[in-house]
């Protein structure tokens, strides 16, 4: 009897703190935002293969800002290598990015490169890094449904043998082009489009934000075999036919790049789900904000 006066008791205190008010559950907590002071925002992803690459800046907005972003066209860019000479970008209206034309042969393996941004009215923002060696693609063969996916459907497989520089810790990310062969009787031409889709079942890989697909693209790092050769296995549902060929592309990245690309994905990932903790993208630039990175390319091309 006393048990059941117990369990009446507790009901009882349990409404009653239920119908206590509708803020019984629910809190409002104040925060004071400080306010955002504009400054530089930066992405500079520089490739030692392309001859012209690129640097984009804007103005910096707070989290709550309605503005939209404010592209900036007349700040001074330089690329400087141990303050060697450095390279110019100039600001291009139609593409609204910085470009520089005479980065070929500029990148190398082992400099410190600096790249300096300078406004008038938002001041300097510095970001460092070094370009990585190059990995070599010892092997690569692309086969019709070859394997299996996680839920046990069937895929193309890729499989990518790359040999990892000695002495240095390197990290990885991959892409595919599918370059499609079109014959009028007369002529070749070719049209060249993202092999999308590409992932991987190995525990090793990560995945790295890409605009073009929304579980982003596999990424690696050399940890488990550093100085030696690794095989990676791939696969894709994007339709490839006889005939195709398939551009693979292994980027060597610095470690910023590398970090950056994982963060950036688990904030898309991440940002339209209430229960998931906020992420904070990788910045590598002081005196503002966004990316400076250097990176390597090597490329294969397998004919189905």
């Amino acid at each position: 009897m006393n048990i059941l006066k117990n369990i009446a008791f507790g009901f009882s205190l349990a409404i009653g703190l239920v119908s206590c008010g509708e803020d019984f559950f629910e809190s409002t907590v104040e925060i004071d935002i400080p306010e955002h002071e504009p400054g530089l925002a930066v992405s500079a992803i520089l490739t030692k293969q392309d001859t012209a690459n690129s640097v984009y800046i804007s103005k910096s907005l707070g989290i709550l800002s309605p503005d939209q972003y404010e592209v900036i066209s007349d700040a001074t860019v330089l690329l400087d290598a141990d303050h060697n000479n450095p390279v110019s970008f100039i600001y291009d209206a139609n593409e609204e990015e910085y470009y520089a034309n005479q980065m070929a042969g500029f990148l190398e393996a082992g400099p410190e490169y600096s790249m300096i941004v300078e406004h008038p009215v938002y001041g300097r923002a510095v970001a460092k890094g070094t370009l990585p060696n190059a990995a070599k693609i010892l092997s690569l063969t692309y086969e019709p449904n070859g394997t299996i996916d996680e839920d046990g459907f069937e895929a193309d497989e890729i499989t990518v043998e790359i040999e990892d520089p000695a002495g240095e810790a390197n990290y990885y990310y991959f892409q595919a082009i599918k370059r499609i062969r079109f014959f009028n009787g007369i002529d070749t031409s070719y049209i060249t489009e993202p092999l999308y889709g590409l992932a991987s079942r190995d525990p090793l890989v990560q995945r790295g934000y890409n605009s073009g697909d929304y579980e982003g693209m596999p990424m690696i790092s050399d940890n488990t075999f550093q100085g030696k050769s690794y095989t990676l296995r791939l696969f894709t549902y994007d339709e490839v036919n006889p005939g195709d060929e398939i551009i693979f592309q292994c980027f060597s990245v610095n470690k910023d790049r590398f970090d950056y690309l994982a963060s950036l994905q688990a904030y898309y990932i991440n940002q339209d789900n209430p229960f998931s903790e906020p992420v904070n993208v990788i910045s590598n630039f002081e005196g503002g904000v966004g990316i400076f990175a250097l990176q390597n390319l090597t490329e294969m091309v397998v004919k189905l």
